[in-house]
C-alpha cells in the first residue's frame, strides 16, 4: 500500500451538536447499539507478528462466528457486522455472512485488507481498501454497505472523504479517548511473545488529539461539501476509558454496570463493541500464542456467559437497535457551516 497522506494528521471540522433521535422522550429507554468486528485469525496474527496455518487463518470464522451468533440470536439482539472484504471472498464465509443479513442483522465495511498503518494511507490506497470490501459485502447482500469502522480507529480526513465521496452514511471509526498509548503499550506487551526481531509498522488506536470530539454521534462536514455521521465507539464519562466488550471481560462485571449506568444517563445513542475474540475458544485451537494469557485462555462457555449477561443487561436498560434502522430516525441539527 502507498503511504504518505500529507493531511491525515489534521483533524476534520465537526458539527458539534449532538443528534438526539426523534424517540428519545422523556421516560423512554436510551438507544444502543451492538456492533461486532468480524477480525478473523490471520488478522490478528499480522497484527501481533505470530504464525498461524493456513487452514488456521480462518479460525474465528469457523469457531467463534457461530457461537456469537446463536448469542445474539437467543438473547433477542440485533448487530451490525463489520467484516472485511478478505474475508467475505471465502466461500464459507460469503455463506455465514448472508445468514446474518438475512436473519435481521446488517453488515457493515471494515476494511479490505485490515491494514495496520490504515490511518497513514494516501486517499488511492483508502479508495481502494474501502471499494473492494464494499463490492465484496455488495455481491452478499445485494447491495452495499452504507458505514464504515477503520481497523485499529485509524480515521483520517482522507477516509472521510472516500467515505462522502462513495455515499457512506456513517463512520465509527473514532474511540474519543486518550488512551490510546496505553493501548499501544498493551499492545507491545503481547507482541513481546511472538518471534524476536520482528518489526511491525502500526499506527493503531486513537490519538491524545481524538479525545476533543464529541461522544455523542455527531455530524463531520467536509470543507469541500458533503457530510457524514460519525458515531464513536462508546468511552466512558469523565476518563473516557474504553467501553466496549473485551475491555469489561478483562475489568470486570463491576467496570461495566457502572459504565452502562453513566451510558444510560447521557441519553444518547452509544456505541457497545465486540469483536470475535471476545468469545473465542482459543483452547482449541492450542496456539503458543495464547497459551498463559488469561483473557483468550478462558473457556468459551466461560466467555459466552459474561457475553450473555453484558447483552442481557443492554437488552433490559436500552433500546437495542441496528444503527442502520436508526439513520432515518434521528432528528438532525439545524444547518450551520462547517468548523474550520
Amino acid at each position: 500500500m502507498t503511504q504518505g497522506d500529507p493531511t491525515s494528521s489534521k483533524s476534520p471540522p465537526v458539527n458539534r451538536l449532538p443528534i438526539r433521535p426523534a424517540q428519545d422522550t422523556p421516560g423512554s429507554k436510551p438507544i444502543a447499539f451492538v456492533h461486532v468486528d468480524l477480525d478473523n485469525l490471520w488478522a490478528l496474527a499480522e497484527c501481533y507478528g505470530f504464525d498461524v496455518e493456513p487452514a488456521q487463518g480462518n479460525f474465528l470464522y469457523s469457531d467463534a462466528f457461530p457461537r456469537l451468533r446463536a448469542l445474539l440470536d437467543d438473547v433477542g439482539v440485533p448487530a451490525t457486522f463489520f467484516a472485511l472484504g478478505r474475508d467475505a471472498r471465502d466461500q464459507n464465509n460469503r455463506r455465514q455472512l448472508a445468514a446474518v443479513a438475512a436473519a435481521g442483522h446488517a453488515l457493515a465495511n471494515h476494511s479490505d485488507s485490515h491494514s495496520l498503518d490504515f490511518r497513514h494511507l494516501n486517499e488511492a490506497a483508502l479508495e481502494r481498501e474501502v471499494a473492494l470490501a464494499e463490492q465484496s459485502l455488495a455481491d452478499i447482500v445485494g447491495k452495499p454497505p452504507v458505514g464504515f469502522r477503520a481497523p485499529g480507529y485509524g480515521r483520517s480526513p482522507g477516509l472521510l472523504r472516500v467515505l462522502v465521496r462513495r455515499g457512506y452514511r456513517y463512520d465509527s471509526s473514532l474511540m474519543p479517548s486518550p488512551f490510546g498509548p496505553v493501548l499501544r503499550l498493551l499492545d507491545w506487551r503481547l507482541r513481546r511473545r511472538t518471534p524476536r526481531g520482528r518489526v511491525i509498522r502500526k499506527a493503531q488506536f486513537p490519538r491524545v488529539s481524538d479525545t476533543w470530539n464529541p461522544r455523542a454521534p455527531h455530524p463531520v462536514r467536509m470543507p469541500d461539501g458533503g457530510s457524514i455521521l460519525e458515531i464513536p465507539t462508546a468511552v466512558s464519562p469523565l476518563l473516557r476509558l474504553p467501553f466496549q466488550a473485551s475491555v469489561c471481560m478483562i475489568l470486570g462485571r463491576a467496570y461495566f454496570e457502572v459504565n452502562l449506568a453513566a451510558s444510560i444517563a447521557r441519553r444518547v445513542p452509544f456505541v457497545f463493541l465486540m469483536h470475535l475474540a471476545d468469545i473465542a475458544d482459543f483452547r482449541a485451537l492450542d496456539h503458543p500464542f495464547f497459551r498463559g494469557n488469561t483473557f483468550f485462555e478462558g473457556s468459551a462457555a466461560a466467555k459466552t456467559a459474561t457475553l450473555r449477561h453484558f447483552l442481557e443487561r443492554l437488552a433490559s436498560t436500552c433500546r437495542v437497535l441496528l444503527t442502520e434502522d436508526w439513520l432515518g430516525q434521528f432528528e438532525p441539527p439545524p444547518d450551520s457551516p462547517p468548523v474550520p
